[in-house]
């Protein structure tokens, strides 16, 4: 890859008119710290390398990041399965004070520092298309606090958590075995940490409040082993992001194919609850 020559850039957020000044890295990426106002809208702020970019209508207020499987990616509109009170809070969704955001599918080996996605207003058409378990938590935040609040989903359906973990949380599984190359014909999304690295490592130094987690499914047949694997998990994401002890809130994996005769589901069950005493700052709801 060749070496670029690092670009002056000028940011000026026009709440406090300030002119911040810095350089970009060699490879045309950087970052820069600034002080924000209360909570509110709308925002703007001038970015320049010579030509001047306005950013306009941003957002003050709180970012959750909501991640998981298929649970957690289901819409409003919903499936095979509908969601409850789905046409109502599709009809009453148009709120330009809750912002979604949904990350595209990416599975790599390393951790990439971009990912494809964008923010959008809440309305019927984009909520429809939303977690509805994301776009609820959300809806309620921003109605009890009175603040802006955006959602950013990070899903994937059929995923295992080991999955969502980064190469040092897995270092100590010596059965968890990573691969030195992906295969683009085979489910890359299910090889341990290719969605750690695709899905949320792009995602870290974002300033955030806290996680929402739906996940576990896929890993009802070793339930001894999710039990570890999740506080290493939680504690990799609170580590990552420098932000301290964030909110973990996660929703218990709900009973389904009543034919299992292994007793999987509700062992499972049994060590996410088990983890509500090994993670500190986290909490749990029950799916149904």
């Amino acid at each position: 890859m060749a070496k670029l020559q690092p670009a002056r850039i000028q940011k000026t957020p026009l709440w406090n008119k300030k002119i911040y000044t810095l350089k970009t890295d060699a490879l045309g990426f950087w970052k820069l710290n600034v002080e924000t106002p209360v909570a509110g809208a709308p925002y703007f702020i001038q970015i320049s390398d010579g030509d001047q970019v306005v950013l306009k209508n941003i957002l003050i207020g709180e970012v959750w990041v909501c991640a998981g499987q298929s649970n957690m990616e289901m819409t409003l509109k919903g499936n095979s399965s509908p969601i409850l009170n789905a046409s109502e809070i599709i009809l009453n969704a148009d709120n330009p004070h809750l912002r979604l955001f949904r990350v595209s599918r990416a599975a790599s080996l390393r951790p990439l520092r971009t990912l494809q996605g964008n923010w959008e207003e809440s309305t019927s058409e984009t909520a429809r298309n939303f977690s509805a378990l994301a776009f609820q938590y959300g809806q309620i935040l921003q109605k009890k606090l009175k603040v802006p609040v955006g959602l950013i989903l990070s899903a994937t359906g059929g995923t295992l958590i080991e999955a969502w973990m980064s190469n040092n949380s897995l270092k100590d599984y010596s059965e968890v075995e990573i691969p030195k190359m992906l295969d683009p014909a085979q489910a890359v999304h299910k090889e341990p940490t290719t969605l750690f690295n695709g899905m949320i490592a792009p995602l870290i130094g974002y300033g955030i409040k806290g996680f929402l987690w739906f996940q576990g499914e896929t890993n009802r047949h070793n339930p001894q082993q999710y039990e570890e694997y999740f506080p290493a998990m939680v504690s990799d994401w609170r580590v990552q992001w420098k932000l301290g002890n964030l909110p973990f809130y996660y929703v218990q994996i709900a009973p389904y194919d009543g034919k299992d005769k292994t007793r999987s589901g509700p062992r499972l069950r049994e060590a996410q609850l088990n983890d509500m005493k090994r993670i500190p700052n986290t909490g749990y709801g029950f799916g149904n």
